[in-house]
């Protein structure tokens, strides 16, 4: 047999704490406990956090892969579920998804007061990504019309906005999905310029549309 020194080295990728929670989303008109699984990497001090979003299809790959890649970072994730609360399966069929992405913005809502009132959590470092219809809640949740109706008096807000492929083509087109009045914090559009499903160049057009101001954040 080699000798101990002689052996390969391994070295085990540090694993976050993981635990599945509920909380209260953010409507008075249609209250709903949302599920969602935490993830907080295994480092001192409070840490930033990240809530991340589901697409049209429900809870998939796409959201653990971001999310271990946010923890090796030492971020914290928060991964929502708002399909099962609502009884909803996923998909663009009938009784898949909502009738429209407004009415999950209020779970968004919910997550960053859940994460504030978290211990171990930096409430001034919690952003929000999100894939496709979860893209729009990013996009929307950076807006001032919509964070002032859920949050009220409380000067609690994202604190960076990274959505991927969030259908830009119809901002400012379709009432309720109005991106203009926005909250200053920084918003990071991802959408490949070689994928024809979410038209990318309109993601350009909806920047080269904003105020100078917003442009740069």
């Amino acid at each position: 047999m080699p000798e101990r020194s002689d052996m390969p080295q391994i070295q085990l990728r540090p694993q976050p704490r993981v635990s599945y929670v509920t909380f209260p989303n953010a409507s008075q008109e249609h209250p709903l406990t949302i599920a969602a699984q935490m993830r907080v990497p295994t480092r001192a001090g409070n840490v930033p956090v990240v809530v991340v979003v589901h697409g049209t299809s429900g809870v998939d790959s796409r959201g653990g892969y971001h999310a271990q890649a946010l923890n090796d970072a030492g971020i914290a994730t928060l991964e929502l579920d708002m399909w099962s609360p609502r009884g909803l399966h996923g998909g663009a069929g009938p009784g898949g998804r909502p009738e429209s992405v407004p009415e999950t913005l209020p779970d968004a809502y919910g997550a960053l007061l859940y994460l504030a009132s978290r211990p171990g959590i930096d409430p001034q470092r919690i952003g929000i990504t999100g894939f496709s219809w979860g893209g729009v809640v990013s996009m929307l949740t950076a807006t001032r019309p919509y964070s002032e109706l859920y949050m009220g008096a409380n000067p609690l807000r994202f604190a960076a906005h990274a959505p991927f492929y969030p259908v830009c083509w119809g901002y400012n087109k379709i009432p309720g999905y109005e991106f203009a009045e926005l909250t200053g914090a920084p918003v990071f559009i991802q959408s490949g310029e070689c994928d024809a499903y979410d038209e990318p160049g309109t993601c350009t057009e909806l920047v080269k549309g904003l105020p100078e101001q917003a442009r740069r954040r």
